[in-house]
């Protein structure tokens, strides 16, 4: 919390201006919300060359923004949530590209993006009726607040579908999980090695096993990835129903499944 506070500190003089709603909501074509999953980061996946071909509204996770200005790709919106200053590390020269930044990132991505292009907004992160509640201080501010539900690519699938009004929102890169158990490898190994006492085939033991119906296959996730996906979920069945018939996931793997959540190919999406 105490880097939060202190990124919000830092940033208040440049909130502005803040996020806002499409007045209209004209329906404004398809989206697409790229995530940073193996699916997509593969070198042998093929997905971020087929989004040139994508003719609507892109919105990237910062994760997956250092490949896509590799290949000249530029989305439409990126997003940060992350209050690490590594984060800033994700950001290059990205042109004509909207940041979505929250109030409590850290000041380095805050000045990687000229300030005309960030708006800003803030996650709901502690009790706005308690004393010296950030989220509090920042409605009244007239910033909005959104539920981040952990993790960036949940939390910009949720302003997103906030924001604007979209025909179609498809979901590329979120697998919420790993291509192989290479246990050493995996996003939260340490943190997983720290619950198991250093005990390696222990903290393997903690990591999971999810079959995909869809997909027939059985995948690797941890924990953390796992509830990750729970909460997206269980954000999407709080959207309403107009907003969940237009949402497909994309990535043709990974475990975000169930809850109604349709399944499709990027490759017929860009081709239409």
């Amino acid at each position: 919390m105490g880097l939060w506070k202190s990124n919000f500190e830092a940033n208040i003089q440049y909130i502005n201006p803040p996020l806002k709603q499409c007045e209209s909501r004209i329906c404004m074509g398809d989206a697409l919300i790229v995530a940073a999953g193996p699916s997509i980061k593969n070198d042998e996946s093929k997905k971020l060359e087929l989004l040139r071909g994508f003719k609507g509204t892109i919105y990237a996770t910062d994760g997956i923004l250092p490949e896509m200005v590799k290949r000249n790709i530029r989305p439409d919106y990126v997003c940060s949530v992350d209050s690490d200053p590594i984060i800033a590390d994700f950001y290059g020269k990205i042109g004509n590209t909207h940041a979505l930044l929250a109030v409590t990132v850290h000041p380095d991505v805050r000045e990687k993006m000229p300030w005309a292009d960030i708006q800003w907004f803030m996650p709901e992160i502690d009790d706005i009726n308690e004393e010296g509640s950030m989220t509090n201080r920042a409605l009244e501010m007239g910033i909005p607040v959104l539920k981040a539900f952990g993790n960036v690519g949940a939390c910009l699938y949720n302003i997103a579908t906030w924001m604007h009004n979209h025909k179609r929102i498809g979901l590329v890169g979120f697998d919420y999980s790993y291509p192989s158990l290479d246990f050493n490898l995996t996003q939260y190994y340490h943190q997983l090695m720290e619950i198991a006492e250093g005990d390696e085939e222990k903290g393997k033991s903690l990591m999971l096993d999810v079959y995909n119906p869809i997909t027939k296959k059985h995948i690797w996730t941890d924990p953390v990835y796992f509830a990750y996906r729970n909460a997206f979920l269980m954000m999407f069945k709080m959207k309403p129903k107009s907003t969940q018939r237009k949402t497909w996931n994309l990535t043709e793997n990974g475990i975000l499944f169930g809850g109604g959540l349709k399944w499709g190919k990027l490759e017929e999406w860009v081709g239409r």
